[in-house]
């Protein structure tokens, strides 16, 4: 067995290129040892903003809310704002949503279709991917053209598609989405994948007072608060939903069946491989109808296209690195966007099979809402912890007290080859929690942003 608890390991971050060091030690010990000032501290989130959200991948959008040229959303990468807008030619192209003049947005519109985009401070035009076509009395009022190369809005240099979502990053010398996903793409893709293709059904946006990083972490980690903070819930919905076990015992998964994922480039994912008996239970987000379709069609396209194993692996979160949580047991994708060190909006995208029924679309939309929805049963518990601990955290005392993250010290290789990558042989484990805050750590100490 490899053993995951090496020694702590104190670290001295610099601000920035150039800039006096930040003394953070210890912010983050290897065997998980993690100083609460990471969630509050102003200089380590302007320094996550540029050497983690500048240089990694990204969620932007979904292609089925980029139907046709010209229909666009906006959305954020770290705090900077982007518009993401279909091409005439059928590609996808994102860029600042800012106009290059005086820096006023280009659209205050979360989506929309248009021909360009017109500042409405004074009137400078660009076209679907964000080049500069017109400047208003441009003639009269410069001595020379304006440059249209030099002073286009700036695009997102690498923009990709996986199976449908559209993810950006600053970073040219990047690896492709999918190479960054490494061990990890064997358990996402299944989640990605769909009858049809999918599609996104419904969004949702609301604002929680708590840094980013807690949604991160739980969803890449966090097992072991569920049967703790949505002990209610979880009996009321076993209560409701037939087919469903009936205590909390049986809703158990066997103990050879809970798992946890984690990998280098911080990805993390609970996972359990669930007998036909248990998929009912793991979906009791769902009505009927919606079950019936999640676990007949859907299971079945799953299990032709990657296999038993792969399609009996239930995985009820996870975590793209850094700020995308994969919620399966509500079917959505989450985009955790910070907005300060004590500030972040959720952005949840509801998502289905592409050839579902509408009325199977329609339970699903309405499961997920019932659930974890921004009023739904357990997302309250979540926000309310979240937002807990970071009224806690404005306690003086309170900012020096390390945080405990060594659950599960122990992670080995699957024996029998179920699953790739380095799993944890428990899904109540904090390894992924350790692996996203070695990559996140690893990202901050390096220098040289896009």
């Amino acid at each position: 067995m490899q053993r995951d608890c090496p020694g702590p390991t104190a670290r001295v971050l610099p601000t920035r290129p150039g800039g006096p060091p930040l003394d953070l030690s210890p912010l983050l010990e290897e065997r998980g040892r993690v100083d609460p000032r990471i969630y509050v501290d102003p200089e380590v989130y302007e320094l996550e903003q540029e050497r983690v959200f500048g240089r990694s991948w990204l969620f932007l959008a979904h292609e089925s809310q980029l139907e046709r040229p010209g229909d666009f959303i906006t959305t954020y990468m770290g705090e900077d704002p982007i518009i993401v807008s279909r091409q005439d030619d059928g590609s996808v192209a994102a860029f600042l949503n800012q106009c290059r003049h005086r820096g006023m947005r280009l659209t205050q519109e979360d989506a929309g279709h248009t021909r360009v985009f017109t500042c409405t401070y004074h009137g400078w035009t660009y076209d679907r991917g964000g080049r500069l076509s017109s400047v208003r009395d441009e003639r009269e009022i410069y001595r020379c053209p304006v440059d249209r190369d030099r002073w286009s809005a700036v695009r997102v240099p690498r923009v990709e598609s996986f199976h449908g979502f559209v993810f950006g990053t600053w970073d040219e010398h990047a690896p492709s989405f999918r190479d960054s996903l490494g061990d990890a793409a064997w358990y996402f893709e299944p989640l990605l994948d769909g009858v049809g293709g999918t599609e996104v059904i419904g969004v949702t946006k609301w604002t929680v007072h708590c840094n980013w990083k807690f949604g991160a972490e739980q969803f890449a980690s966090d097992g072991y608060h569920f049967g703790m903070s949505h002990l209610s819930a979880l009996k009321a919905l076993m209560s409701q939903v037939p087919g469903a076990p009936r205590t909390m015992q049986e809703a158990t998964p066997p103990p050879d069946g809970g798992r946890q994922f984690k990998n280098a480039q911080g990805h993390g994912a609970l996972m359990a491989a669930l007998p036909p008996n248990l998929m009912r239970g793991a979906r009791l987000a769902f009505e009927p109808k919606a079950n019936e379709w999640l676990l007949g069609p859907r299971q079945d396209f799953l299990v032709r296209k990657y296999g038993e194993a792969r399609a009996s692996v239930f995985i009820p979160a996870s975590n793209l690195f850094p700020n995308v949580g994969i919620l399966p047991a509500a079917n959505a994708l989450r985009v955790w966007q910070p907005k300060g060190p004590e500030q972040m909006e959720v952005w949840s995208y509801v998502i289905a099979d592409a050839d579902a029924p509408a009325d199977v679309k329609q339970a699903i939309r309405l499961g997920n809402q019932r659930t974890f929805g921004s009023t739904g049963i357990f997302e309250q518990d979540d926000t309310h912890n979240w937002t807990e601990i970071q009224r806690v955290l404005k306690g003086r005392r309170a900012r020096r007290e390390i945080f405990n993250m060594e659950m599960d010290s122990g992670t080995q290789q699957d024996a029998e080859g179920r699953f790739p990558g380095t799993t944890a042989n428990r899904s109540s484990s904090e390894v992924a929690a350790r692996a996203f805050y070695r990559r996140w750590a690893s990202l901050l100490s390096t220098e040289g942003a896009p």
